[in-house]
């Protein structure tokens, strides 16, 4: 644990609390249970309270639960240097076969958004676009890939991470529907890794805290022939339109300019899919209603606004 002591000779505002201490507690059912006996109250950090667990806590009047946007996105990692997802059609065929507005709601209770975009809805330069869901389309793009025939696949998961499971059995099922006939694997964080490197694997379903500075790094990254999760992941996106854009982007000062130019970019991996993005997270937070002001920031909460409902101290 941290112990965080307010400091009274402080030349600013100070805190409204004396002193925090902030626990480590890894498990989830451990976080929770701590909270509701009282052990705890509140939780700080991403992931801490799934949504399945946040929605139990508000149904106990002596809790609040609140949501703010995160910088967390949620996404699918195809091996685009292989058959049959190194052809851009068969990536829309997945991207559109998935119903990410029916995911988010059943599998995480609209705690997140649907997005089909890289770039993170907190991210300066981000540009919105419509999330769509087409069956028929994805069927007709797939069969121009494979033809008559169905492709199995490898659908790899990180197991310490309770919901993905769940979330993996229902994309499994909806593209089934294009001809992908899915194995899901429960496989340890390290190990994907490695593998993704290696080129071992179909789909791996992985996650990426995206700055929210400036979009050229955080585009890069992703989309530029040696951006380093194109080379780890296993991405194998070359486009030279997209690829001249970014090198120009660069010597670009004017900021209307400059936003043009990562909405280009941004609508040709929108549609290309290099990565599937399925949603972005939401920072939720868990609390006693003994605190006031315990509110979510993008990451995290601001303990310094924070105070106690019944006493200043």
């Amino acid at each position: 644990y941290v112990v965080l002591e307010r400091n009274d000779n402080y030349w600013g505002i100070k805190g409204k609390i004396k002193k925090f201490i902030v626990r480590n507690i890894p498990n989830t059912d451990t976080r929770y249970a701590a909270l509701k006996s009282g052990e705890i109250d509140g939780v700080v950090d991403i992931n801490a309270i799934p949504p399945f667990l946040a929605d139990e806590i508000k149904k106990d009047p002596r809790f609040a639960v609140d949501k703010n946007k995160s910088t967390m996105i949620r996404y699918l990692c195809v091996n685009g240097n292989k058959f049959p997802f190194n052809d851009v059609r068969m990536r829309r065929a997945v991207s559109l076969a998935i119903d990410r507005k029916n995911l988010v709601h059943n599998m995480y209770l609209d705690y997140a958004e649907p997005t089909a975009n890289i770039l993170n809805y907190t991210s300066p330069g981000y540009k919105a676009f419509p999330v769509e869901y087409d069956l028929q389309e994805a069927k007709r793009l797939a069969h121009e890939v494979l033809g008559n025939e169905r492709c199995e696949i490898t659908y790899c998961i990180n197991g310490n991470e309770p919901l993905q499971k769940g979330e993996a059995e229902l994309i499994a099922y909806w593209l089934q529907d294009i001809g992908l006939d899915v194995k899901i694997q429960a496989i340890e964080y390290a190990t994907l890794s490695k593998m993704m490197r290696k080129g071992d694997f179909n789909i791996v379903r992985i996650q990426k805290g995206l700055a929210n500075g400036d979009p050229f790094s955080a585009l890069y990254t992703f989309i530029m022939p040696d951006g380093a999760l194109n080379v780890s992941n296993s991405s194998g996106y070359n486009n030279p339109e997209v690829t001249e854009l970014m090198n120009k982007v660069k010597h670009i000062t004017d900021e209307a300019e400059r936003q043009r130019v990562f909405d280009r970019v941004q609508e040709i991996v929108v549609y290309e899919q290099p990565v599937i993005p399925l949603f972005n997270d939401m920072n939720i937070v868990a609390y006693n209603k003994r605190l006031k002001n315990y509110k979510p920031l993008i990451y995290g909460v601001d303990l310094s606004k924070v105070e106690l409902a019944e006493e200043n101290d």
